[in-house]
């Protein structure tokens, strides 16, 4: 009886561990996820976003949360932040009922951005996945 109580309690706490092990990985790619948003000097903000091919560069007062819901519920921080942006990256332009999602390359090539350019826009939020930027959403 005994030798079956401990290789239960052996089989148990080995199996425990494997699944806690197996779950690292997930938690450390959510820390690695947030979400930044700012408003820009042209609309009353004090966010400047420079354009630099494939690396986009935030400067000024920024906000910068977990996930998008929460991003006007914190306050705006001065910060600096130079993200690479993701190959598969999607810009959105929302613009009351005509939204345009199309390609980072795309939307640069339409813009005719040159590397150092200061973006214009009025507010823009960034999803940032593992240092890169997946998704950018301009408001007008």
């Amino acid at each position: 009886m005994k030798k079956i109580t401990k290789k239960s309690v052996a089989l148990l706490l080995t199996f425990a561990l494997l699944s806690g092990a197996l779950s690292l990985p997930a938690r450390a790619e959510t820390k690695n996820s947030y979400w930044l948003a700012g408003l820009s000097r042209a609309a009353g903000g004090r966010m400047r976003m420079y354009y630099k091919g494939n690396t986009i560069v935030l400067k000024g007062k920024v906000r910068r949360s977990t996930s998008r819901n929460k991003l006007y519920n914190v306050p705006e921080k001065k910060s600096s932040y130079t993200l690479k942006v993701a190959g598969s990256c999607k810009v959105t332009l929302v613009e009351a009922e005509n939204n345009q999602t199309m390609t980072y390359k795309k939307w640069a090539k339409n813009n005719k951005y040159k590397k150092g350019a200061e973006v214009s826009c009025i507010e823009a939020s960034f999803k940032v996945e593992g240092g890169k930027i997946k998704k950018i959403f301009f408001s007008a």
